[in-house]
């Protein structure tokens, strides 16, 4: 960045540092300075150096307005993308994981836009591969029915680990019992007591219910010996698919 001086700062919380402080009373005028804190102290002096125009909340967002925000970004560029450099983007940033947020994807949107016509190479060279198994992307994945994306995901979470399926099954089957628990009570995660990254299917009391069985079938033949593992989780989520056009 030329002589532009640049201080960037990672904290799980932020809490006063006095030779922050000290930094930014002194330097912090002359440097572009970025803090990105998982939960803030908005009392602290460190806080009280930024003005509100400074501080932004990147909270996840919902898939449609990511991907719309990425289009976007990428028209005002002036590129273009093919579909398969789109996808394999969007594996790449992987944005549901814990340790991403709209900065990263913004970030490595910047340095893609350097190429006018964005391919595959160019993704696979410019953005870092965040790509892990995320239940919480399957999830989104079965309700787009995006079935090639799904059996992708599947991929990465049973490489070299098939019976890593009966922990994916599991966790589907706690994300449908609290989308029926919402849907019930009419009510929201934080009031049942559920906090942080969980995302659980926008459909019916009666789909939920449902799939929770489907799910607790599976489970109960692979433990009987009925199904290889890799193959029930397969199936249910082709099942799962079917079940979420129903809403």
């Amino acid at each position: 960045m030329g002589n532009v001086k640049v201080l960037i700062y990672h904290a799980e919380t932020l809490k006063d540092c006095s030779e922050l402080v000290e930094f930014l009373s002194k330097k912090g005028k002359k440097a572009k300075v970025y803090i990105f804190a998982k939960s803030v102290d908005k009392r602290t002096k460190l806080y009280k150096q930024f003005s509100n125009d400074e501080i932004k909340i990147f909270d996840k967002v919902r898939m449609e307005v990511l991907q719309k925000t990425i289009i976007q970004h990428i028209k005002n560029a002036g590129c273009e993308i093919t579909e398969d450099a789109y996808q394999q983007y969007l594996r790449q940033i992987n944005y549901y994981s814990e340790e991403i947020n709209l900065y990263d994807v913004l970030y490595s949107l910047e340095r893609l836009c350097t190429s006018q016509s964005i391919t595959v190479d160019d993704v696979k060279k410019t953005v870092v591969n965040n790509e892990s198994e995320n239940v919480f992307s399957l999830i989104q994945l079965i309700m787009n029915q995006q079935y090639d994306e799904i059996y992708h995901q599947v991929a990465l979470i049973l490489q070299g680990q098939s019976n890593n399926a009966i922990n994916v099954l599991s966790l589907l089957l706690r994300n449908y019992r609290l989308a029926y628990k919402i849907r019930t009570c009419n009510c929201s995660l934080k009031e049942i007591g559920v906090y942080g990254n969980s995302y659980v299917p926008r459909l019916s009391a009666k789909t939920c219910s449902k799939s929770m069985d489907i799910i607790d079938d599976a489970i109960r033949k692979i433990k009987r010996g009925y199904y290889q593992q890799e193959i029930a989780l397969k199936v249910v989520l082709a099942k799962l698919c079917a079940l979420s056009r129903e809403g």
